[in-house]
């Protein structure tokens, strides 16, 4: 019998979860700290550390990555140019539906 793991489950879930409005992304994308590291130039959305950072902004992610992908990265389960992210996502299944979702629109 193979045992399904939590992560797995929660990638699941949020393939499977209602769609929830992308307008909470941005909310969630600051709510969760994600401006300590990066910008979202075209939203308007600056970041929060210091100039010497060198995360990328994320304005025209969606254009390379989908929601799936996204949201997998940021539970460290993939990679994006051969490393993982730096931090796994902490927020709720609802959270990271949400701001995977944003950020796979912006193109």
């Amino acid at each position: 019998m193979k045992l399904v793991r939590p992560v797995s489950l929660l990638v699941a879930a949020f393939i499977l979860a209602p769609t929830i409005a992308s307008a909470d992304g941005p909310e969630v994308f600051k709510a969760q700290k994600c401006t300590d590291c990066h910008s979202v130039s075209g939203a308007g959305i600056s970041r929060s550390a210091s100039p010497s950072e060198t995360a990328p902004d994320l304005s025209k992610v969606g254009g390379k990555h989908d929601k799936r992908a996204i949201a997998t990265y940021l539970l460290k389960k993939s990679e994006i140019n051969g490393a993982k992210h730096k931090k796994t996502f902490s927020g709720s299944t609802d959270d990271l539906k949400a701001v995977a979702e944003w950020l796979g629109t912006l193109k």
